[in-house]
Order: C-alpha cells, then structure tokens, then sequence
C-alpha cells in the first residue's frame, strides 16, 4: 500500500545512512517541506498515498538536505543583510527624500532578483544531494528522475523560488 511506499523509502535510505530528521505526513499544499525549526521533514498526505517508493526516497533526501545545508537560515541572513542595508540607506541625514525612495527601490529590487535565484539555487543544490543519498542507497539514476518525469509538463510560475521542473531534470541528468 501507499504507506508501505514511505516505509520502504525510509528503511532503504535508513540503509546506506540512517535519516537524520522525523518525517511527519501532514495536511499540505507543498508535497514536501523542510521544516529547520524543528528538525524535521514535513510530507504531505497526497504524495504519502500516491507516490512511488523512489518519488518518496527523493523527497526526503532533498528536504534533508535543506535542513543539513541551512538553507533557511542562508536566505534569511541574505534578507537581515537587504534590511539592515535598507534602514540604512532611509536613515541617513546626507540623503534627500527622492533619492532615499529610489535607493529603497534599488535595495528592495536587488533584495528580491538575488533571493529568488538563491532559492533556485538552493533547490538544485538539494536536489544533487538527494540524487546522491538515493545513489548511496542503491536506487538507480532512473529512480532518482522519476518525480521530475512525473511534474516535468507542470505549468511553471512566472517567478517562482523553485526552478521548473524540467531545468531540474536536466540537471540530475
């Protein structure tokens, strides 16, 4: 059944290298998600019920990965930087009004462009480790495709922190 699929991805990661963070099946909109707070994998109950045993090894590898790399924590130090630059920039007494707002602007705008390619880089980087972890654990290449193959004609979002689909499929290629 669907859950014997999340065991066995468990038990066959579990073999090479023993999961480092509880994997809990939520109610969700995102089929995977790492939550760093509290060292844990957050799985939703679509994917534990519908997903293969690989599409299942490859979520929790990349979401461990998350955690293990601190992505969170990187892009929240990009964000505290992008703030402190902006508090900056609004309280100096050498700057007049206009050029405040556009130097506001400028920070926001770069803020933004530099985050949004960070998450994208974060998701790949996540996403070769789990190929990897998978790798250690005797699944095959093929098995550490199959949940791209499954999203690869997914609409992408005009801006969106994850690469499409297809880009991250080439990638593990």
């Amino acid at each position: 059944g669907a859950t014997s699929n999340l065991e066995r991805a468990k038990a066959r990661l579990n073999k090479s290298e023993a999961i480092r963070y509880p994997v809990i099946v939520v109610e969700s909109q995102d089929i995977g998600r790492a939550d760093s707070e509290n060292g844990r994998i957050l799985l939703n109950t679509y994917a534990q019920n519908n997903f293969s045993e690989a599409e299942l090894a490859f979520i929790i590898a990349h979401e461990e990965a998350h955690i293990d790399q601190k992505h969170k924590e990187k892009m929240e130090e990009l964000i505290d930087v992008a703030g402190y630059a902006l508090k900056e920039s609004v309280m100096d007494k050498n700057t007049n009004f206009v050029d405040k707002i556009i130097q506001a602007g400028l920070i926001t705008a770069v803020t933004f462009v530099s985050s949004v390619a960070t998450s994208k880089l974060h998701e790949l980087d996540s996403d070769l480790r789990a190929q990897q972890r998978m790798l250690d654990a005797g699944y095959s290449k093929e098995d550490t495709l199959r949940l791209a193959e499954k999203y690869i004609n997914q609409p992408g979002k005009l801006i969106s922190a994850h690469p499409s689909w297809k880009i991250r499929k080439i990638m593990l290629e």
